[in-house]
C-alpha cells in the first residue's frame, strides 16, 4: 500500500549512515479502505475502517 502526503516535520536528525530519523503520526481521520488481508479479514476483498478524531489524536 502506498500513501503520499506532505507535511513539515520538526526535530529530525540524520544518522551516521545517512538515514533520516523523525517522530511522526502517519494516520488521518475518516474511513480508509484496506485489503482484507491487511486487517486480518482475508475472506473479504476490501474493508472500510472508521477512525474518528478521538482515536487518532488520543495520547495513547
Amino acid at each position: 500500500m502506498q500513501f503520499t502526503d506532505a507535511v513539515t516535520v520538526a526535530g529530525t536528525r540524520r544518522t551516521e549512515d545517512g538515514y533520516l530519523v523523525a517522530e511522526a503520526r502517519c494516520v488521518r481521520t475518516g474511513i480508509p479502505v484496506y485489503a482484507g488481508d491487511e486487517v486480518g479479514k482475508p475472506e473479504l476483498k476490501t474493508v472500510r475502517v472508521y477512525r474518528g478524531p478521538d482515536h487518532v489524536f488520543a495520547d495513547a
